[in-house]
């Protein structure tokens, strides 16, 4: 884990074993969880109560969504990530995908696509 400016990061890779992790990190504030993953995995992550996921796994379908309530970025599909968010948690995800355009909103936080 690391912190930068206030915000705390946890790394996790592909292969690692996540109830040892979570076990490690439960009294611990982590904001944003950066993981390889499986997606089917990411549900044991969310324990945690991290701020916001980025999922590097490569995956299709949306390039942002929630699990259990936590907002993912997920970076299979997409050129670049702009990410808002503050203590209370993500304000809004700037985003670029490899091809099409889109204006949503999702899980309560505001999302644009170019």
């Amino acid at each position: 884990m690391v912190v930068i400016k206030g915000f705390s990061f946890l790394g996790i890779g592909y292969a690692e074993k996540l109830l040892p992790i979570v076990k490690r990190f439960a009294q611990t504030r982590i904001d944003v969880i950066i993981t390889h993953c499986q997606r089917t995995r990411l549900n044991v992550l969310t324990r945690l109560k991290p701020k916001l996921m980025i999922h590097g796994h490569a995956a299709s379908g949306s390039s942002v969504y929630s699990v259990n309530h936590i907002p993912v970025v997920s970076s299979g599909v997409l050129r670049w990530a702009e990410i808002s968010f503050d203590d209370e948690g993500v304000k809004s995800i700037l985003r670029r995908r490899k091809q099409r355009t889109k204006f949503a909103m999702e899980g309560g936080f505001r999302e644009f696509w170019f």
